[in-house]
């Protein structure tokens, strides 16, 4: 597995944190986490796909961001990641309501490959989504042997959107 990280700062535009790879760098995917306001400008994922253009983005607006060492708030963290044996599949569903949860979950699972199927990493809303129902869901419909990790998007303290990174938008 190789790793490049990179922060995102208003005040300081972006900087290569991290780079745990040599030679020719072709990730997969981008782990992007950061505060909603960022999230939601356009031009910050525009930047992160222009650094890795064959890379999905996937990520949240969080409560804080962690780079190296360090947590951030107001910045975005984008963690470009190429796995050197692994197949990775994406899967995403609308969920309008708490109540729709459980029933996300069971939508998300009959999107993913069953063969070698052994993990799976879910990012939500933070606010329309019953975390456990969505959990239990996924539990109950996915084999005993899948582990699934994940979260909740933050909003700071504000509570009053989280976004979902999913591709090259938010939402």
């Amino acid at each position: 597995m190789k790793i490049e990280q990179r922060n995102f700062a208003a005040a300081t535009g972006w900087k290569q944190i991290e780079s745990k790879h040599q030679g020719v760098f072709n990730p997969q995917i981008i782990l992007v986490f950061g505060s909603r306001s960022l999230l939601e400008n356009p031009k910050v994922l525009q930047e992160i796909q222009q650094f890795y253009p064959n890379a999905r983005l996937i990520g949240c607006s969080t409560s804080g961001e962690i780079a190296g060492t360090t947590v951030n708030d107001n910045s975005v963290v984008a963690t470009a990641v190429e796995f050197e044996k692994t197949n990775l599949s994406f899967a995403e569903t609308q969920v309008n309501s708490p109540e729709d949860s459980f029933n996300a979950a069971i939508q998300l699972v009959e999107q993913l490959p069953y063969k070698g199927l052994r993990h799976v990493f879910v990012l939500s809303d933070g606010l329309n989504v019953n975390g456990t129902e969505l959990v239990n869901g996924l539990r109950q419909h996915l084999p005993d042997n899948v582990h699934i990790t994940g979260g909740l998007a933050g909003d700071g303290a504000s509570f009053q959107s989280t976004c979902v990174v999913s591709g090259n938008s938010s939402g």
